[in-house]
């Protein structure tokens, strides 16, 4: 009998540590849980607050570039370009950031959607002819014609449709204006060394917009009459960094411009759109955004045109 009672008090006390057991492995699985949730909702947390400080002080460089581009034009003078650009400003913040700011003049670039005018193929192929030389002449006119098909209004079925719809992944030419340059990597005729080669040249704006030939690069002077050679242009260069273009005209009566009309709308020493490219960096990471600006005479204000966290080139 004593035997038998000792045998059941033995399997009592197991079954008390077995369950004992049980209870701090159901505890630990808990607390490791409410431990991973928790790091889970601080990282959140962490996230969404960087997340509102970084657009905080992007915010305040939009706010910064049109203060700027606003006083540009206030106190413009009649001899005197009426931006100096690109201008940098880079800044520590009280948060630990480095923020830097940088606005481009972006009608110092050739704009794609010009193309919707058929008058603009022919300057179009001379900045292909300066940026990838080995081009054919009839590669430069078929890239031409497929842009201008491309960001035209399609009235009926054109011809290069079906080129599209035939592709292995199929998709339809989008007969509007382009909004990022990276839209011309969806144009027939295009290829990714191409497109490296042009990236730095070209913009998408939202209307035809003249050149501005003060802050053109050379290639881009290229393409605003064809006796413009890259040795004339790099000329030009020379001259406007020592004498800058204040007027069209000073560039209308250079020597090799003389008996030749150029049309009004194609060249400018005012511009009204303007990149401004904000990176806010911290020790992990460097992030960038591009905000496309518009400012409207006759008054001079500035206006947001889109914003980008990604790439658009």
């Amino acid at each position: 009998m004593l035997c038998q009672l000792n045998h059941s008090q033995s399997k009592q006390r197991g079954m008390v540590v077995v369950v004992a057991l049980f209870i701090v492995v159901v505890v630990a699985m808990m607390s490791y849980t409410m431990m991973a949730r928790l790091s889970r909702d601080t990282l959140r947390t962490q996230l969404l607050m960087n997340h509102v400080r970084v657009m905080r002080h992007v915010a305040s460089s939009v706010v910064w570039a049109k203060l700027i581009l606003q006083e540009d034009w206030k106190k413009q003078k009649p001899h005197a370009p009426v931006d100096q650009l690109p201008m940098i400003s880079v800044l520590k913040t009280q948060d630990g950031l480095t923020v830097k700011r940088m606005i481009y003049d972006m009608q110092s670039r050739f704009n794609i959607n010009n193309l919707a005018d058929v008058d603009s193929e022919k300057p179009f192929e001379r900045l292909l002819q300066s940026v990838m030389p080995t081009l054919t002449n009839e590669a430069r006119e078929h890239l031409a014609a497929s842009i201008n098909a491309w960001v035209s209004a399609a009235h009926g079925p054109h011809w290069e449709d079906q080129y599209y719809l035939n592709l292995p992944v199929p998709y339809r030419a989008a007969h509007r204006l382009m909004v990022v340059p990276s839209e011309l990597m969806l144009v027939r005729g295009m290829t990714p060394a191409l497109y490296q080669a042009l990236m730095p040249y070209i913009i998408t704006l939202p209307e035809k917009t003249p050149i501005n030939v003060q802050t053109a690069s050379v290639p881009v002077l290229c393409t605003v009459d064809a006796r413009l050679t890259p040795q004339l242009a790099e000329e030009i260069d020379r001259m406007r960094q020592q004498f800058p273009l204040t007027q069209a005209d000073q560039f209308i009566k250079m020597d090799f411009l003389r008996g030749h009309v150029l049309l009004s709308d194609s060249i400018t020493v005012v511009s009204h759109y303007f990149l401004l490219e904000t990176h806010v960096k911290d020790a992990e990471s460097d992030k960038v955004f591009y905000t496309l600006l518009q400012r409207l005479p006759p008054q001079g204000g500035v206006k947001v045109y889109w914003q980008s966290a990604v790439g658009i080139f």
